[in-house]
C-alpha cells in the first residue's frame, strides 16, 4: 500500500459534510467535470439513464467518502484495487481500464472536492490542510493503481507468450501429423532453412542448400520444378506451386510445395513456403483412375473430364465435367457415339473417327487433339488420352479415358508459333543488316588506315632521320644533337595529336543500338585493371560507390571515366599518393544549380569523380573542356588537351553535362550528368 500512512485530521469532517449535505450535487459535479474533460472509461456508460448514472454514482461515492470519515482509505483502495484485479468492476472489465483514466479520475476528484471546500468552511488554514490531506489521498491512489495497472499489462503479456509458445508447439505438432514442412530460402546465399519436419520429409539435419535439395528431386521432374521457380519470379505475385517425386534413401515421396517469392528492386531475394508429402492421396488418385466407380472422385482431384464407351450397346458415360467441356448441363442427356461425333469439328471429324477405328482394331490408342464445337458455336481444342478394355476373348468391349480443354494452352501456342515465325523474319532482317554494317565497316576501316598512313608515315620519315643525324659526327655535335632532340621531340608529340585527334573525331556514333546498357561498375573496374600499372606505380588509392546501369554504348562510358581517373592521377600533388573517390546520387532537375539548359522535369544520375591532386584556379574551370586546352606545360606533365574535350563531346551525345569544381592545391571534382531514360 502507501508509503505514507492515510491518517487525516481535517478530511473526515469535510467527508461528512458532504454525504450528508451535499451528496447529489457531489456526484453531478464529478459528472460534469468527467464529461468536460472527456475521461475515457464515459464510453463504457453510455448505455445508462442520467437517472440510472447518477444512482451508481452516488453508492460509489457514498463508499468513498465513508473510508474518509473512518480513516480507513487505505482498506477501501485495497478492496478498490482487489475488484479491479479479479474483474468484479460493474459494468465495464478490467482490461479496458487505461493509464490515462487513473490520471483523469484523480484530476475530476481533485476538482469536485475543491469545489465544495468554501461552503464547508472560510477558514484559509483548515481549507490548506484538507488539500494537502486530499493531495495524499489521490497520491496513494495513483500509485497503488498504476502499480496494479502495471501488473495486470504483464500479466497479459505473460499469457500472450504463453499463448504464442503454445501455438508453435501446435503448430510443429500440426505439421508433424499432417507431413507438411515449413521452408525459408535466400537466392542470394543459396541457404535453405527449414523446419524440423521439413528436414523430416527431405531426410537431411540442419540447413542445406538448394543444389543438396535438387539432387534427390527424381530426374523426370527436375525440369519441372525448375520452371515453375522461373514462373513465380515473373509473377509479380511471385507464387510459386509445383509437384514432384523426390527420393534420398527412403522410399520415393510425391512432394507438393507452395511459396511467395519476396522481391527487392524488383529481384527474387527470398522465398518463403510448405512443403506437404501427398505420397498417398497421389497413390489414391492412382486406383481411382482405375476404378470405373469411382471416376467421378478422381475428376474432382485432377479437374479433367473422363468418360467410358460400352461398346456392345454403343453407350457413353461422361463425367460432370466432361459436360461441362462440351457445353451441356451435367447429365442432362445420354450420349452416344453419334452424339458425341455431332460435337468434332469437320475439319478434325473424319481423322478422330479413324483413330477409335484404328484402336479397335489394332487395341493400341495414344493421346488425340481435335477441336469441338459446343452448341453456342464456341469452338474449343481438346487433348485425351484412351485406353482400351478387353474381354476374356481378347475382344475389345470398352473405351475409357480422360480429356482436357487445351484451348487456351494452344492458342498461346499458336501465338507462339506466329511470333517465333515473326522472330525468324526479323533474325534474317538483322543478318542482312548486320552483313551491310560488316560491309561499311569494312569501308571505314579502309579508309581510316589510308588517312592514318598518309598522315603518319612522314612523321615517321623525320624520326628515322632525325635519329641518323643525331648519331653522325658534325662540326657542331651539342647543337646538333639539341636540335634533333627537339625535332624527335615534336614529331612525337604530332602524332600522339593525331592519334587522339582520330579518337575524338571518329568515336562517336550516329545512333545508338536499342536496349544498350553499360554497367558503370564494371566498366570502372575495366579502367582500374587497364591502370593497373599506373595505378600501383603512384600508389593510387580508388574508393567507388555501388554505381548504376546507364542506358548507353560500354565503349563510350569507358572513355569517359578513363580519361577523367587518368587526370585524377596524372595531376597528382607532390609527393602525395592520388585518392580518387567516385560516388553516385540520383537528383532531380530542378534540384541543379548552376548548369544551363538542364531539364528540370528530368531526374539524372550524377556520378563525381573526385580526387585530391594540384587542382586548377576557378577562372579556367570551363576552359578545360575546350579542344587543345592545356593549364601546365607538356615538360611537366604529358597529354595533348584532347581528353577532357572527349569527355565533354560523349556528355553532349548523351544530352547530358560535365562540369569542374576545383580550387587551386585543393584537389578537383568531376561531376557528370547522365538523363536518364
Amino acid at each position: 500500500m502507501s508509503a505514507v500512512p492515510l491518517n487525516f485530521v481535517h478530511m473526515p469532517g469535510f467527508a461528512r459534510f458532504l454525504r450528508e449535505q451535499k451528496l447529489e450535487a457531489f456526484v453531478k459535479k464529478q459528472l460534469e467535470i468527467a464529461r468536460a474533460d472527456k475521461i475515457p472509461l464515459l464510453q463504457f456508460f453510455v448505455s445508462l439513464s442520467d437517472e440510472e448514472l447518477l444512482k451508481f454514482g452516488m453508492a460509489s461515492a457514498t463508499d468513498l467518502l465513508k473510508a474518509f470519515e473512518t480513516n480507513s482509505m487505505e482498506a477501501f483502495i485495497e478492496r478498490s484495487v482487489q475488484s479491479w484485479q479479479n474483474n468484479q468492476l460493474p459494468v465495464l472489465g478490467k482490461e479496458q481500464i487505461v493509464a490515462e483514466d487513473i490520471t483523469s479520475i484523480s484530476a475530476m476528484r481533485r476538482k469536485a472536492f475543491r469545489f465544495f471546500l468554501p461552503e464547508y468552511t472560510p477558514d484559509t488554514p483548515t481549507i490548506f490542510h484538507i488539500i494537502d490531506e486530499l493531495d495524499t489521498y489521490l497520491s496513494a491512489f495513483e500509485t497503488v493503481s498504476f502499480n496494479t495497472f502495471l501488473a495486470l499489462q504483464n500479466a497479459e503479456i505473460n499469457q500472450i507468450n504463453e499463448t504464442l509458445r503454445s501455438s508453435n508447439a501446435s503448430l510443429a505438432e500440426v505439421q508433424e501429423i499432417a507431413r507438411l514442412g515449413s521452408f525459408e530460402w535466400y537466392m542470394q546465399s543459396h541457404e535453405v532453412v527449414m523446419s524440423p519436419t521439413m528436414l523430416a520429409l527431405f531426410e537431411l539435419e540442419g540447413k542445406s542448400t538448394l543444389q543438396e535439395f535438387f539432387q534427390w528431386i527424381h530426374p523426370d521432374d527436375r525440369e519441372k520444378v525448375k520452371l515453375a521457380m522461373e514462373r513465380s519470379y515473373a509473377d509479380p505475385a511471385g507464387v510459386y506451386e509445383c509437384e514432384y517425386r523426390y527420393r534420398r534413401s527412403g522410399p520415393e515421396k510425391v512432394l507438393w510445395s507452395r511459396g511467395i517469392v519476396s522481391f527487392e528492386n524488383n529481384k527474387p531475394v527470398k522465398m518463403r513456403g510448405t512443403v506437404m508429402d501427398v505420397t498417398d492421396r497421389y497413390q489414391l488418385i492412382s486406383r481411382l483412375q482405375e476404378s470405373e466407380e469411382l471416376y467421378k472422385q478422381a475428376q474432382a482431384l485432377t479437374h479433367i473430364g473422363n468418360w467410358a464407351w460400352n461398346i456392345q450397346d454403343n453407350t457413353v458415360s461422361w463425367s460432370d465435367e466432361m459436360y461441362r467441356i462440351y457445353g451441356l448441363e451435367p447429365q442432362s442427356e445420354q450420349i452416344t457415339l453419334e452424339r458425341f461425333s455431332s460435337f468434332i469439328h469437320p475439319d478434325d471429324k473424319d481423322r478422330r473417327m479413324q483413330e477409335i477405328a484404328d484402336a479397335l482394331r489394332t487395341h493400341q490408342m495414344s493421346e488425340y487433339h481435335m477441336r469441338i464445337i459446343n452448341p453456342d458455336g464456341l469452338v474449343k481444342t481438346l487433348r485425351g488420352r484412351g485406353e482400351l478394355v478387353l474381354d476374356a476373348n481378347n475382344a475389345p468391349y470398352r473405351m475409357l479415358g480422360t480429356c482436357q480443354d487445351i484451348t487456351v494452352e494452344y492458342k498461346l501456342h499458336q501465338e507462339l508459333r506466329r511470333r517465333e515465325e515473326k522472330l525468324v523474319e526479323l533474325n534474317r532482317f538483322l543478318e542482312q543488316k548486320n552483313t551491310e554494317l560488316q560491309k561499311k565497316n569494312r569501308e571505314l576501316e579502309s579508309f581510316n588506315y589510308a588517312i592514318s598512313h598518309d598522315l603518319q608515315e612522314p612523321l615517321r620519315k623525320i624520326q628515322v632521320f632525325s635519329s641518323m643525324l643525331q648519331g653522325s659526327s658534325g662540326s657542331t655535335p651539342d647543337r646538333q644533337d639539341a636540335m634533333v632532340e627537339k625535332i624527335q621531340t615534336a614529331a612525337t608529340r604530332l602524332r600522339k595529336l593525331i592519334t587522339d585527334l582520330f579518337a575524338f573525331s571518329f568515336m562517336l556514333p550516329n545512333e545508338q543500338a536499342p536496349g544498350e546498357t553499360a554497367d558503370l561498375n564494371e566498366i570502372l573496374q575495366d579502367v582500374r585493371n587497364d591502370y593497373h600499372l599506373i595505378i600501383a606505380e603512384k600508389q593510387a588509392v580508388i574508393h567507388m560507390d555501388e554505381l548504376p546501369v546507364l542506358h548507353a554504348r560500354p565503349t563510350l562510358i569507358y572513355q569517359l571515366f578513363q580519361n577523367l581517373i587518368s587526370n585524377s592521377i596524372k595531376y597528382a600533388r607532390e609527393g602525395v599518393p592520388p585518392v580518387v573517390h567516385i560516388s553516385y546520387q540520383k537528383v532531380h532537375g530542378s534540384a541543379v544549380t548552376g548548369i544551363e539548359n538542364i531539364d528540370r522535369y528530368r531526374q539524372y544520375h550524377v556520378i563525381t569523380v573526385a580526387d585530391n591532386g594540384i587542382g586548377v584556379e576557378e577562372k579556367y574551370n570551363e576552359r578545360i573542356f575546350n579542344l587543345f586546352q592545356r593549364l601546365h606545360s607538356r615538360e611537366a606533365y604529358s597529354g595533348t588537351g584532347i581528353g577532357l574535350a572527349l569527355c565533354k563531346k560523349i556528355m553532349d551525345f548523351y544530352q547530358g553535362f560535365i562540369e569542374v569544381k576545383s580550387k587551386l592545391g585543393e584537389g578537383t571534382q568531376f561531376i557528370v550528368y547522365f538523363p536518364e531514360k
